[in-house]
């Protein structure tokens, strides 16, 4: 499914705080908030409220385009299983055909916490089946594993009640609050034909925060010209390309946004994944870890400082990216 220039079909956001562990001695670290509507988001004043009265350091968001109805609040993403959050843009061909032979594959716990009838939602169980215990923390690269086994097994599933493999659009994001894995995915079922078409995009930017927060956005745009979305999209380079460190100076401070679309008309905020690519973003205390262990990837980190983020963030503040390509005659399942 490409991505749709209007979704009417539902919204949902999640953002991680650690509001819990202040009030529950038995939870530590961050824990997602989750509020979904059928609702329009802009005009929404439940969502304006939460969003202009909330701050968190890591924000999972999406905007529906249903594949088949109902459109109802539990059919809206992200799903949340644990401390774990999951969605999806893009979709399991044929789904309804396999949905019961999917199930077979899911852990009994995890499937009984599916309140729709989603293929996301199923993808999500069947993610987390492989992930292990969801309330426990695992390694970017143990969300990756998973995330790359939850994809074989639906081509799986599909070849064996189908008799054939079929093409998937399978964008995939999924946190615990403190990493995050993502990828964009569409198979090829027949390698002697070129593929019918490309998954939805799905961009990555390391310096659009500045423009989108209100406080620098005058200051941080002044020299910046702004382009119509078609150049921006048209002239972004592959994300994976860019190594090293990336240490433009801006007042908001290290940080990286995913998203299936620009969201300024800056042409040098944003870089595109390949198909098949994952982009892997691990916690800051990591940065200089896995730099040491000789891992090929990009630091976003902050060279200087102001006094309008001091105060907030720490000298060794940043963000560790890696890009991985999906190889599946290499995935252990």
């Amino acid at each position: 499914m490409a991505n749709s220039t209007y979704n009417f079909d539902g919204f949902g956001v999640t953002w991680y705080t650690k509001t819990r562990s202040r009030y529950d001695g038995e939870t530590e670290g961050p824990r997602p908030t989750l509020y979904k509507t059928t609702a329009i988001p802009t005009t929404d004043q439940t969502f304006i409220s939460l969003a202009a009265n909330s701050a968190s350091t890591c924000i999972l968001a999406h905007v529906r385009a249903a594949t088949r109805p109902p459109c109802v609040d539990v059919n809206s993403h992200p799903f949340i299983f644990g401390r774990h959050s999951f969605m999806h843009n893009g979709g399991i061909t044929d789904f309804p055909k396999i949905r019961v032979a999917l199930l077979e594959q899911i852990n009994h716990d995890y499937g009984s916490m599916i309140l729709g009838n989603t293929d996301t939602e199923h993808l999500a169980a069947l993610y987390f089946t492989y992930l292990g215990d969801i309330n426990k923390t695992y390694t970017a690269q143990e969300m990756r594993s998973a995330m790359a086994k939850a994809i074989l097994k639906v081509q799986e599933v599909q070849r064996n009640v189908l008799g054939k493999e079929r093409a998937n659009s399978l964008n995939l994001c999924a946190t615990d609050g403190e990493n995050l894995v993502a990828i964009r995915w569409r198979n090829n079922p027949d390698p002697t034909q070129p593929p019918d078409r490309n998954p939805p995009s799905l961009y990555v930017s390391y310096n659009a925060g500045a423009s989108l927060n209100r406080n620098h956005k005058e200051d941080y745009n002044a020299d910046k010209t702004e382009v119509p979305a078609q150049e921006v999209t048209e002239s972004a380079e592959p994300a994976s390309e860019k190594k090293g460190q990336f240490t433009d100076f801006n007042p908001h401070g290290p940080h990286v946004i995913i998203a299936s679309e620009p969201a300024t008309y800056v042409k040098d905020q944003w870089w595109h994944l390949k198909n098949g690519e994952f982009i892997i973003v691990e916690r800051h205390d990591l940065v200089h870890k896995r730099h040491k262990e000789g891992v090929e990837g990009l630091d976003i980190v902050q060279e200087g400082e102001s006094e309008t983020h001091r105060s907030v963030l720490h000298q060794d503040w940043g963000v560790r990216i890696t890009f991985d390509t999906l190889d599946t005659s290499k995935v252990q399942m």
